[in-house]
């Protein structure tokens, strides 16, 4: 195109007086990267006709100008022609920028949206992993846990994908709430400590609070059921089997061991305990009686070995253990 032309159009675009052919051009023009070399020569140039305050298209422009970005009233009386001239540029040039802004955010809401870029970390079994997103909040990922989160949030709002056990430590940010997917489980919070287990493979979902509040809800149908709003020391399990949602109390202190790598059990079942085993340490644990499954166990394990953690099971329980190629046979102890 005739760069004197789109001068011309681009006038006419900038106060609104295109017909649809020529902002279409426009609009297609202001897309290339030469646009930026025209609209230096643009406000350069004296044709631009912003020369006098005088002139009555001049005052108009400016007054509307004014008053759409509300410019204090010491701007209002007559000025040097120079200072003027600057002041109509810095106009023009800011209201060039908003019509681009527009244009682009037209064309984004058309369905050209910009291409978000996924990360997705999988820890497996017997590895864990430290992750810092974008706004800095930090997220533990567990053994045998999968995260999926945008490489940048969007700025509305920050939504992760998880699907295993995870502790997050969320930037607060009033402004963007921080959502957690897990299934139909969606956990929402501002700012706040928090951890949540939600395996694909099993059928609940807890959610335990270390600071601040959390949020837990359910979607169904496209619809938000909420579950309950948690505060530190506050738990809550959803059963999707039963469709039923449990609020316990806990000790925040198990949350940070767990962070810091930590096992911690209290009065749970041993095939519970010996699931946690084989993901965190990534072995295989077999009954050879099917009685010891239904053993109940209180302990701790602070980032000790295998066998370690066998021995200690062995005088807490009063089993024995053998392990051979990462299998592990658990039996009673003979009397």
């Amino acid at each position: 195109m005739d760069e004197i032309r789109f001068k011309d159009l681009l006038i006419k675009y900038v106060n609104g007086t295109c017909n649809d052919a020529e902002r279409r051009i426009v609009e297609k023009y202001i897309k290339e990267d030469r646009f930026r070399e025209v609209l230096s020569e643009f406000l350069d140039e004296d044709w631009i006709h912003f020369d006098s305050y005088d002139n009555p298209a001049n005052q108009d422009f400016y007054l509307k100008f004014k008053d759409k970005y509300q410019l204090p009233d010491e701007y209002t009386g007559k000025r040097s022609g120079l200072r003027f001239i600057r002041l109509l540029k810095y106009a023009a040039v800011l209201i060039i920028i908003l019509s681009v802004g527009q244009l682009m955010n037209n064309y984004l809401r058309s369905g050209h949206s910009k291409h978000i870029e996924y990360i997705t970390k999988y820890n497996p079994n017997g590895q864990r992993s430290i992750i810092t997103l974008s706004d800095s909040s930090i997220v533990y990922l567990g053994s045998g846990s999968k995260i999926v989160y945008p490489a940048v949030f969007d700025e509305h709002k920050r939504v992760v994908k998880l699907n295993g056990e995870a502790f997050f430590e969320v930037k607060h940010n009033p402004a963007k709430a921080f959502i957690i997917e897990s299934g139909d489980i969606q956990t929402a919070v501002l700012g706040t400590t928090f951890k949540v287990r939600a395996f694909d493979n099993e059928n609940r979902t807890t959610v335990s609070v270390a600071t601040g509040k959390v949020q837990v809800s359910q979607l169904q149908a496209g619809q938000t059921r909420v579950l309950g709003l948690l505060t530190p020391g506050e738990q809550i399990q959803w059963n999707a089997e039963t469709g039923t949602a449990q609020k316990t109390e806990i000790r925040t202190t198990d949350l940070q061991k767990w962070k810091q790598g930590e096992l911690v059990f209290r009065n749970v079942r041993m095939d519970s305990l010996c699931k946690e085993l084989e993901r965190n340490y990534n072995v295989q644990i077999v009954f050879a009686n099917p009685r010891i499954a239904a053993y109940r166990i209180s302990a701790s394990f602070e980032q000790i070995s295998i066998t370690d953690v066998m021995k200690i099971l062995g005088n807490t329980a009063g089993i024995n253990y053998q392990i051979n190629n990462g299998i592990i046979t658990l039996t009673h102890k003979s009397k």
